[in-house]
């Protein structure tokens, strides 16, 4: 694959190659030689954790704290913090 006017020192095109040690990018007027970041350095995507699953624990622990509300049972009530 070639990248027109891709060169930082000729503004030149680049030629993606391979050989056995991997990917570099080799100017086709002057030669220069660059090489695309690992692929361990690349930042990897992150992943999105989905909507439901927060939602459904969140609403289960206000039920538990609404159950407990209702029968007395204050030990799983959160604390207040007092004012400073």
């Amino acid at each position: 694959m070639i990248y027109f006017k891709s060169c930082p020192r000729c503004s030149g095109s680049h030629s993606a190659e391979d050989d056995h040690f991997g990917r570099y990018l080799l100017c086709l007027q002057c030669g220069h030689v660059a090489y695309p970041p690992a692929a361990e350095a690349r930042p990897k995507p992150r992943r999105r954790r989905a909507l439901t699953a927060g939602r459904e624990s969140g609403l289960a622990a206000t039920q538990l704290l609404i159950s407990n509300l209702r029968s007395g049972d204050r030990s799983r009530s959160p604390t207040p913090v007092p004012n400073s």
